[in-house]
């Protein structure tokens, strides 16, 4: 692969945005920024931070223009690894709001896969 990056592909910048709300900004980081103790200057940057390092991360798995960093990547996981961490279980609470969605606050409009800006109107 060249030294230049090929453009994003919308499609994975989307999943990330997305993974980066129900994923990692809707947890206890949100309870954090409430109580004040991230401004909502910090919370833009971790966010994006997030974001760009999710993107980056999907770009490389499955993104067939990266096929030639998927070996570099995957030693990289194994060797920055939280060995220490505890394993993940898995998170009814996030499944159930999939099967019995919330009101949405204003209109809202279907994620799209053809790499449109999901925004509501």
């Amino acid at each position: 692969m060249s030294d230049e990056l090929p453009p994003p592909d919308p499609n994975l910048q989307n999943v990330a945005l997305a993974f980066t709300q129900w994923c990692v900004r809707n947890t206890v980081i949100e309870d954090y920024h409430a109580a004040g103790k991230l401004s909502d200057a910090e919370m833009k940057a971790f966010n994006i931070e997030v974001a760009n390092k999710l993107f980056t991360a999907l770009s490389i798995m499955v993104d067939p223009r990266f096929k030639g960093d998927q070996e570099a990547f995957n030693d990289f996981l194994a060797y920055i690894f939280p060995y220490n961490w505890n394993r993940p279980v898995f998170d009814e609470g996030m499944w159930n709001s999939l099967r019995h969605p919330f009101e949405p606050r204003a209109p809202k409009k279907k994620f799209s896969h053809s790499g449109d800006n999901p925004t509501r109107p």
